[in-house]
């Protein structure tokens, strides 16, 4: 593209306010890293990703939403509270998802509560992970799981937990959340409790188990092929 060409367009494009974009903070060689793992898939075919679960933990608040929320209203209307949101400190109570996802849907989650210990993590694995695969994995020796570099999760007791299972994992570049597909999933439960607003803990996991049961394998599959 021309120089001219893109100056004709940034006269013609109107200067508004965005809110800026939000990305990982990354250092030179957290980038070089994550290129490195595009570049060493970049030929990976669908069928290989068909092999691979992708797994993730999001914590929900009962109050506070992390999904932007929009309200048509006039400007001295500001504070008016039919158009505030309300925050409190701690969110009213929280709960902590873990859950997974193939090509062919989503997998079981697990709910818990405050920070996961190795320990509590293998729990977690052996609840939710162990069933997924027979639900979601047609050959068992081509599964890849993917997780990311957390303690728990790269704890030598979870890596011998996995070995002791079979399981192979995917090489996952650090911070690098952007890149799993499961993010756009843990963005759909947030967008659906802001349309329910739970008004404590227990509906809060209620609710979450619920619209985690609504995911619908096509979602999953679109979202696998993306990669």
């Amino acid at each position: 593209m021309s120089k001219s060409t893109v100056s004709r367009r940034l006269l013609e494009e109107k200067l508004e306010s965005y809110a800026p974009a939000t990305k990982p903070l990354l250092t030179s060689e957290q980038k070089a890293r994550r290129l490195e793992w595009c570049l060493e898939r970049r030929f990976w075919t669908l069928q290989i990703w068909k092999s691979v679960i992708f797994s993730d933990e999001s914590n929900f608040e009962v109050l506070n939403r992390k999904s932007a929320q929009y309200v048509r209203r006039f400007q001295h209307e500001k504070y008016d509270e039919r158009f505030v949101v309300k925050k409190v400190q701690g969110g009213g109570g929280s709960v902590g998802m873990w859950g997974c996802i193939s090509v062919n849907g989503a997998g079981c989650c697990e709910l818990y509560s405050g920070r996961l210990s190795a320990e509590d993590y293998q729990t977690v694995l052996a609840n939710a992970l162990l069933p997924s695969i027979d639900l979601l994995v047609e050959d068992r020796e081509e599964l890849l799981f993917q997780q990311d570099n957390a303690p728990c999760h790269s704890a030598r007791s979870t890596t011998a937990w996995l070995a002791e299972h079979d399981i192979n994992t995917l090489p996952w570049p650090s911070r690098s959340p952007d890149l799993n597909p499961i993010e756009h999933i843990w963005d759909l439960l947030d967008r659906k409790l802001t349309a329910v607003n739970p008004n404590n803990h227990t509906e809060l996991e209620s609710r979450l188990k619920t619209f985690w049961n609504e995911i619908s394998p096509d979602l999953c599959a679109k979202l696998v092929e993306s990669m």
